[in-house]
């Protein structure tokens, strides 16, 4: 039912339920071992829980993590797209701590985690799509971190542009099931999806353009 009507899904399932089947879609679309990932952060949560038991600490839940993700700085995060980052970011803390040869701490290993998230998502309006996703249209491209912030500069840019041709998009957000960008506006009526493919190889058009545009101012300062 999830594939075929994720909505209707949401409406009837637990918000666990739904947290975990959206971050399983995610982690297959990184090539991961989407159970694994589910486990890990399971058992990093337990972890957690101990660690405040032994401590007398009140909180026993991980705090939702800041995600500074390359792209749109300026808004916060769709809370779909936050609670499944936190589940990846929790099953990477969990294996840090797994494979790591010294004992480390729990803000280490979360940072560990933040870092993967990092690496693998862009953030575009306030929802975060997967960098392999994102530079599918990129094949030759080598993104190191200068790159990636072209990227996805351009990528908040192009769908700046494709949300002023088509009208409001407050409410957007990206589906892992389908791997496209739902448009949503600001009353919750959908208009459509934006399949990441097509997004890509608009990203990859317009980094074309500008990378023409600064060739050209270069080579105009000595022309």
């Amino acid at each position: 039912m999830y594939h075929i009507n994720p909505s209707a899904f949401s409406a009837i399932a637990t918000d666990d339920l739904v947290k975990k089947m959206s971050t399983a879609e995610m982690a297959c679309i990184l090539g991961l071992n989407p159970m694994k990932v589910i486990g890990d952060s399971e058992r990093f949560n337990a972890e957690y829980a101990r660690n405040a038991k032994a401590n007398r600490s009140p909180d026993r839940t991980p705090p939702p993590l800041k995600h500074d993700l390359i792209g749109n700085d300026e808004l916060g995060l769709d809370l779909g797209s936050a609670n499944a980052l936190d589940i990846i970011a929790y099953a990477e803390a969990s294996e840090f701590i797994r494979t790591s040869p010294n004992k480390v701490s729990l803000k280490d290993a979360m940072d560990a985690g933040r870092e993967l998230v990092r690496r693998n998502f862009y953030k575009v309006g306030r929802f975060a799509v997967p960098k392999v996703s994102l530079e599918r249209s990129f094949k030759n491209l080598t993104s190191n971190e200068a790159k990636m912030a072209d990227i996805g500069e351009l990528a908040e840019k192009t769908f700046n542009n494709y949300s002023k041709e088509i009208g409001d998009t407050s409410l957007s957000y990206y589906d892992a099931s389908d791997d496209a960008i739902v448009i949503v506006d600001r009353n919750g009526i959908q208009n459509g999806k934006l399949s990441m493919e097509e997004f890509s190889s608009m990203v990859y058009k317009e980094y074309n353009e500008d990378q023409k545009r600064r060739s050209e101012s270069f080579f105009g300062k000595f022309f």
